[in-house]
């Protein structure tokens, strides 16, 4: 959705998200969407010719959760890798920090299992050169 604080109107720009958590922008012509159910990264247009539409940029088997801008202007995304464990009685969920850029290529991924252990984590910010 987006608010005009102008007309104070509320607009649906996405439908059928699946379970959206987090959103970021870099310069106002696009918002990314990370869907948590969906296990994907959404792409929405707000300007250019592409405005209005959206793509899918990054769908992968886990889930993303909160996405936010990295100092180099790209995107770290918190995503929770879930793995069974050897006597399938249970789950080890894997917290990792993934870095892309606006069209959904990877740069980095740090795992953060040493320092979180079998949690989940909802958000990776850089702050001062570090996670």
């Amino acid at each position: 959705m987006m608010f005009d604080p102008e007309t104070k109107q509320v607009r649906v720009l996405l439908r059928g998200l699946s379970l959206a958590f987090g959103t970021a922008s870099m310069d106002g012509s696009f918002v990314l969407v990370s869907e948590y159910a969906g296990k994907r990264i959404q792409k929405f247009w707000l300007t250019g010719p592409k405005a209005n539409t959206s793509e899918i940029i990054l769908d992968f088997g886990h889930h993303p959760v909160d996405i936010n801008r990295s100092v180099s202007g790209d995107f770290w995304v918190a995503v929770n890798r879930e793995t069974r464990l050897i006597n399938h009685r249970g789950k080890l969920i894997v917290p990792n920090a993934l870095l892309i850029d606006s069209d959904g290529v990877v740069l980095d991924e740090i795992i953060l299992l040493d320092q979180y252990g079998n949690l989940s984590i909802t958000q990776v910010e850089e702050v001062a050169g570090t996670l």
